[in-house]
């Protein structure tokens, strides 16, 4: 294998190169393992390590050579540049754009990609500070410490997670072709349903022990179409921790390894990274550094600079490197998101996205008075539908925190949430054998006089969209378009889940209170049940339903690796990891019915989602 410098001095006399990279001097002159990671590789698109030598190969022969003009990119929170090494993965131009305070983290970038303009903190960004009439795409992993279970648990709306907000007031002022917002797993459904409200978009959720060695859960908000198929490498030789070392001298111990945070490849965390055996000392060692930059993506030595102020520390520079890496995104994953860009039938064919009318943080907490919220019935069915009155304390309290004596400083007052039920109305009752737990869920509600206090998150299960209001106290709910629905079956008393294409109602007739007689009609695309029970493949097979009445509940979803496999929250189970501070659950009453039954929810789970760095 040929040394480090020799590649970088043929990557200079690479006169096809499509964006230009500046290379640091100061890179040792050691041999690459036998991944074969240098920065004229990850230029080319070649990095064997990660797989993507088949895919993203292929995706580049048939996309043929890029002839249109650069690709202007906004990067928030840049962090050390994975963005850039991504477009550079697939061979797209850029002219580049990087929003990022952390010092170290610019000089990386400076580093290896000189031509990348940096204009700092997120919040001073004005549209005159990018010359281009048109940015193409806008990137941003927005801070993840308020959001992640390593974290606060304070919610989008914490003093550090709330930067989500400065990005939808960057979109706003650029209006972007494209974008791609990136964060954990792990946070609330809360959150992610929040998130997906202001964006408009579906998400999907992807762990980078897919296309790489290492486990990273990362959900993701873009309207790039998502990829079809993800690739099928996770159990090949290149997507194993053995692919960044030299199988004559060493072997790793583990196929994959752990989720790469800060604190975890240090030398204080490093029994959380795996082992590899040395052949040739018979002695034990755990992954380092540079093995991780490999892992996810990066040349070796990527990060290894004589940062300003921590020449003579060396041990300063490791934590410095490990802090960078913990915060970057995974490389191939970025790669794999972009590469439908790579497609100019996709790239003249833009999906339109819509943000809140204000962006303004104060202005875009969820659960609105006046909006229609979806909850759990004793079934588990969230088919009972409740009016917000009104909230507070939570996430409400996002001005200043409520404080009393004795309490810790900036503790929120406890969750409220005041909420008036809907119940069908008498011609939509008939035929329910339980007009307490009914089987359907769509027709024509009225709202009742009873109000109900909510202390949790539990209960609720997703935002009513699909509604028509009538008289301001009578609302007709069905399917919509891109919403997954249960089937009943009265026959067979079965239950089968669809995805609906596309749906019709005639308004007007709807809110007339008579069954069968809205206009109402839905092409659906079936659902077929994976091994793990909440995952779906979505099938080609579709089916049209005239009758309203087989439509039990709406389940809320994302999707999981590529666009037709969706992840389905069927109980209160998906609704466990409530935003911190939550009460006890309370529940609906029942009026004039002391009967006992089944609590909804009798325990809180701990939280055990994706990891994140903090």
């Amino acid at each position: 294998m040929e040394p480090l410098f020799k590649q970088l001095q043929e990557l200079r006399r690479h006169a096809e190169a499509l964006v230009k990279i500046e290379v640091c001097s100061e890179l040792k002159e050691e041999p690459l393992g036998p991944g074969d990671h240098s920065i004229e590789n990850l230029q080319k698109g070649s990095c064997s390590h990660c797989g993507a030598v088949p895919w993203l190969e292929t995706a580049r022969r048939n996309a043929g050579r890029w002839e249109d003009r650069p690709l202007v990119v906004l990067s928030l929170f840049d962090g050390i540049g994975g963005v850039w090494a991504s477009l550079c993965n697939l061979g797209i131009p850029f002219i580049g754009y990087s929003c990022e305070i952390y010092p170290q983290a610019i000089e990386v970038t400076k580093r290896r990609y000189g031509s990348v303009s940096h204009l700092g903190d997120v919040r001073k960004l004005k549209r005159t500070d990018i010359k281009e009439t048109v940015v193409d795409l806008v990137v941003g992993g927005f801070p993840c410490q308020d959001l992640s279970c390593l974290g606060r648990r304070d919610g989008l709306h914490g003093t550090r997670s709330r930067l989500f907000f400065e990005m939808l007031r960057v979109m706003q002022v650029f209006s972007p072709t494209w974008f791609l917002a990136e964060n954990v797993t792990s946070m609330s459904w809360v959150d992610r349903d929040e998130i997906t409200r202001h964006l408009g978009i579906t998400p999907l959720e992807i762990d980078s022990v897919c296309l790489t060695p290492c486990r990273r859960q990362r959900i993701y908000w873009s309207n790039i179409p998502y990829p079809r198929t993800c690739p099928r490498v996770k159990e090949s030789e290149g997507t194993s921790i053995q692919s960044v070392l030299d199988p004559k001298v060493e072997v790793a111990l583990a196929t994959k390894n752990t989720c790469v945070l800060t604190k975890n490849i240090t030398e204080i965390g490093r029994h959380s990274m795996e082992q590899v055996f040395n052949l040739q000392e018979n002695k034990i060692r755990y992954l380092d550094v540079t093995e991780v930059e490999l892992m996810m993506g990066y040349p070796p030595q990527y990060t290894n600079l004589d940062f300003e102020g921590y020449a003579a520390k060396s041990r300063t520079r490791l934590k410095t490197r490990c802090r960078l890496l913990g915060n970057t995104f995974s490389v191939p994953v970025i790669s794999y998101l972009l590469s439908p860009l790579l497609n100019r039938i996709i790239r003249e064919r833009t999906r339109c996205y819509y943000l809140p009318k204000s962006i303004r943080q104060q202005d875009c907490a969820i659960m609105a008075s006046g909006e229609i919220w979806a909850m759990y019935n004793c079934e588990q069915r969230p088919n009972w539908y409740a009016k917000i009155v009104s909230r507070s304390g939570g996430r409400f309290d996002v001005s200043e925190c409520h404080w009393e004596p004795g309490m810790k400083r900036g503790l929120r007052r406890p969750l409220h949430i005041e909420v008036i039920f809907l119940q069908l109305t008498k011609p939509y009752e008939l035929g329910e054998p339980d007009l307490w737990n009914t089987i359907r869920g769509t027709g024509l509600f009225v709202l009742t006089d009873k109000v109900d206090a909510q202390s949790t998150w539990v209960a609720f299960s997703h935002r009513v969209t699909t509604v028509v209001e009538h008289d301001h106290n009578c609302y007709f709910i069905y399917p919509g378009k891109a919403e997954v629905w249960s089937i009943y079956d009265c026959g067979t008393e079965a239950r089968y889940l669809v995805y609906v294409a596309e749906s019709t109602v005639d308004k007007e007739k709807a809110v007339k209170g008579a069954p069968g007689k809205e206009g109402f009609s839905a092409r659906c695309r079936l659902l077929q049940r994976k091994t793990q029970p909440d995952l779906y493949t979505l099938l080609d097979k579709e089916v049209v339903y005239d009758d309203l009445g087989v439509f039990s509940f709406r389940a809320p979803y994302h999707f999981l690796n590529e666009r037709d496999t969706l992840k389905i929250e069927l109980a209160t189970k998906d609704r466990e990891r409530g935003a911190k501070g939550d009460g006890p659950s309370r529940k609906r009453s029942r009026e004039s019915d002391t009967s006992d039954y089944e609590e909804l929810l009798d325990t809180e789970l701990e939280d055990t989602g994706g990891d994140s760095d903090i």
